[in-house]
């Protein structure tokens, strides 16, 4: 634990957030209440949903819901068009994303994302990625704008702080490296992640001793 390496906290960072955007769906939901909301489901949890509804990121407990009717858009074959991307082609997209990411093509794959994300610009996760791959193009103050505007539309995910410190131990901003631990620590310990937590704080733990 105490020997992991920043460029491996990325890279699983970015298994999770390609995993989250593969998630993304256009449907409407049914709430108990009878009211029905159309929009773009950005992210599941177990207990919540978060929809883009008209760009606004909205929440709502799975408690209040009463089922969630699929209405997946198509496209046309290999564009990127319209206002969303059906399940499939998001997927495709997804797929190519990470195919340059392998083959260390940045540019190709910062070029796709920025093309996803004028469909889903109020998704966080998008950002994440695009940090991400900025991160291992040397684009640092490209990445830091990515991760922090991705914490701007979920200021509660612990990870982008760990990416933040990652980049600011890469190009030895100690202050800022260990701010980000800091705040990434506080945010796993109110999620009950403990062993985020303990990893965080062996990471602290070096910055302290350097």
């Amino acid at each position: 634990m105490f020997g992991i390496r920043p460029i491996f906290i990325i890279m699983v960072i970015l298994f999770l957030v390609i995993i989250n955007l593969s998630n993304l769906s256009a449907e409407t939901i049914i709430l108990k209440s009878g009211k029905q909301v159309e929009g773009m489901i950005i992210e599941k949890a177990d207990d919540y949903i978060k929809i883009d509804i008209s760009g606004t990121p909205v929440t709502y407990d799975i408690d209040e819901i009463e089922r969630i009717e699929d209405e997946i858009p198509t496209t046309d074959k290999g564009a990127i068009s319209g206002s969303s991307l059906g399940k499939s082609e998001l997927e495709k997209y997804l797929a190519e994303v990470f195919f340059f990411f392998q083959n260390k093509k940045y540019e190709s794959a910062i070029i796709k994302l920025n093309g996803i994300k004028e469909l889903y610009p109020n998704n966080p996760n998008i950002y994440t990625a695009l940090g991400v791959t900025y991160y291992y193009s040397g684009s640092f103050k490209e990445a830091i704008n990515s991760f922090n505007k991705a914490l701007s539309l979920d200021p509660d995910n612990p990870s982008n702080y760990l990416s933040l410190w990652a980049i600011y131990d890469a190009i030895g901003d100690r202050d800022n490296a260990k701010e980000s631990l800091l705040k990434s620590i506080d945010f796993f310990r109110r999620k009950e992640k403990f062993q985020q937590v303990l990893i965080a704080e062996a990471l602290l733990k070096k910055i302290n001793e350097k």
